[in-house]
């Protein structure tokens, strides 16, 4: 467990980000140790395939793609989840540090909403739709090995529709997505197409996720941004995809008792 400022462990939610994390399902880790094939990874034009009832060829995994980007997949359980309390989550923790901090403590170093914090205190706007166009600068170490300032990087949250999902498609799931702007020249971090999807099941969601690492989205269509003849190092989607599993493990622990006790007061 990394140290904690004088300030975290003063804070209210302080007792939370002391908790150990969730073991994660350690032979779900163990399919990561080696690459997926990349004929069997989701093009991201058939992100609705997210929605499907069926398996996909590759739940977890994780490759780099003939173009050179990094593709990674992963797939978990969250007993006792709803698609609301995720939606409410992803509008409560951008608003203090320490929220985003105890979603994964060991890697989780910090948050500041760049661009939306009045869009998510807004409470005329559903609060599934409250995360459009926020745009998060978090500290995080990915590879689970930081030894000095972690990395930042921005993710530019987007409706679903702008992905390529259909109106009232994030009706009965929760749909996370983001994609870079590339106006920006201020945003950090490598391009990437984001996906999440919480889909109900029985006793809760099933999460799917879909990273594109060196994508991007233009006039409505994803696009390779690695330079050509760039190959995005193997190390790169292995760690994501590890980190995936791990924080979104502790998630489905944390978050029905987090929305329990602070689901119904005020965002602030």
């Amino acid at each position: 467990m990394r140290n904690f400022t004088p300030e975290e462990l003063g804070h209210p939610l302080a007792s939370w980000i002391r908790r150990p994390p969730d073991p994660p399902d350690t032979a779900l880790l163990a399919g990561l140790d080696a690459p997926m094939d990349p004929a069997l990874a989701l093009p991201p034009e058939e992100l609705r395939r997210l929605l499907d009832d069926a398996p996909l060829p590759v739940e977890t995994g994780w490759c780099v793609l003939p173009d050179g980007a990094g593709c990674v997949s992963t797939c978990l359980p969250m007993p006792g989840v709803t698609p609301e309390m995720v939606r409410w989550w992803f509008v409560w923790h951008g608003l203090d540090p320490v929220r985003y901090i105890l979603w994964f403590p060991p890697d989780h170093y910090g948050l500041e909403v760049r661009r939306g914090r009045e869009r998510l205190l807004d409470s005329a706007i559903p609060l599934g739709e409250r995360l459009h166009g926020v745009v998060h600068r978090v500290e995080e170490d990915v590879s689970g090995q930081c030894t000095g300032t972690p990395p930042s990087f921005d993710i530019h949250f987007r409706a679903p529709e702008e992905l390529g999902f259909r109106p009232g498609d994030g009706e009965h799931a929760a749909i996370i997505g983001a994609f870079p702007d590339p106006e920006d020249t201020s945003s950090t971090g490598m391009p990437a197409l984001m996906c999440h999807v919480f889909r109900p099941v029985p006793g809760g969601v099933e999460l799917r996720s879909r990273f594109w690492m060196g994508y991007g989205m233009r006039d409505g269509r994803p696009f390779c941004a690695m330079p050509p003849g760039r190959r995005m190092p193997e190390a790169v989607p292995r760690n994501l995809a590890r980190h995936g599993v791990l924080e979104y493990t502790n998630l489905s622990r944390i978050l029905p008792e987090l929305y329990a006790r602070e689901g119904g007061k005020p965002l602030i």
